[in-house]
């Protein structure tokens, strides 16, 4: 019994370590849009979001978006769950248990105004504009210039100091 107990509490530990990870990431994500912008014809209605399959991710954004906006803009969460789903977006996160579609994510969104933003070992070599990574145990993110401001997207230089430039 003393051992199912310890499970349980480790379990729920690391489930709430997993929620604040989340949540981190979250609020990286919203402050992006703060230093990103899209070209004027992306710069009506919603702004969109996309996660490929990642429901806690989804969720968590889904909170933010019911209370903050990207400009004057409602943030709208789309989520994904294959390939041939994947709709416009002005970012889109893709999990590291999807890293394995990275490649073909990169390449669909090569020629669109589309953020795209992983978390997987290596992802801005590949195209990713943006990739969470842990420096020293603490959550940041790496970012790649020439990938986020393709097809007419700009970066400030304050996001590229906040991040660690690739």
């Amino acid at each position: 019994m003393k051992k199912i107990s310890s499970v349980i509490i480790i379990l729920f530990i690391s489930l709430s370590g997993f929620s604040q990870n989340e949540k981190l990431k979250v609020t990286f994500i919203y402050n992006f849009t703060k230093y990103i912008s899209w070209p004027a014809e992306l710069s009506q209605g919603n702004f969109i979001i996309g996660v490929y399959g990642s429901p806690a991710m989804s969720g968590e954004l889904k909170a933010v978006a019911e209370t903050r906006k990207v400009g004057t803009r409602s943030i709208e969460v789309l989520d994904f769950s294959s390939l041939s789903g994947l709709l416009k977006c002005h970012m889109v996160y893709v999990p590291e248990n999807k890293k394995a579609e990275l490649d073909k994510i990169i390449e669909k969104y090569n020629s669109q105004a589309v953020v795209v933003i992983a978390d997987t070992p290596g992802a801005v070599q590949k195209g990713a504009a943006i990739n969470f990574i842990l420096v020293d145990g603490k959550q940041n993110f790496e970012v790649r210039k020439a990938n986020v401001e393709k097809n007419g997207i700009k970066v400030s230089s304050q996001l590229l100091n906040l991040g660690v430039e690739k």
